[in-house]
């Protein structure tokens, strides 16, 4: 850890222990620097994820404690899409209960105020 020397006017010259961080800043994909990146947790196969840093700004969060980058923002919208669409295939009753919940919220739209 380096000392830096700074003279004070009253003091007279002073020695300072100066911290450095212990990684060097990562850059996002926007060119931000950051010395704490968020890294992508986007599945990249058995045990592995992207890792890929992001800024604050940059980052996606799908869930608590979960980020992921703007490259794989995409990729995990399909994959949604995917999973409710095979969910929908095996579970025959929820297209009828989606359309239930479609009819039910109309009503409740085109009741007057009272």
């Amino acid at each position: 850890m380096p000392w830096l020397t700074i003279n004070d006017p009253q003091h007279g010259p002073m020695q300072v222990h100066v911290r450095m961080p212990k990684q060097r800043p990562k850059r996002c994909t926007c060119g931000k620097l950051s010395l704490e990146p968020r890294l992508c947790d986007f599945k990249m196969g058995p045990g592995k994820t992207c890792d890929a840093p992001c800024c604050a700004h940059c980052a996606i969060h799908p869930a608590l404690g979960r980020d992921i980058c703007p490259a794989h923002a995409e990729a995990l919208a399909e994959w949604m899409e995917w999973a409710l669409g095979y969910a929908d295939s095996i579970d025959p009753v929820a297209p009828i209960r989606k359309a239930r919940q479609v009819q039910s919220s109309k009503e409740v739209e085109s009741q007057p105020a009272a």
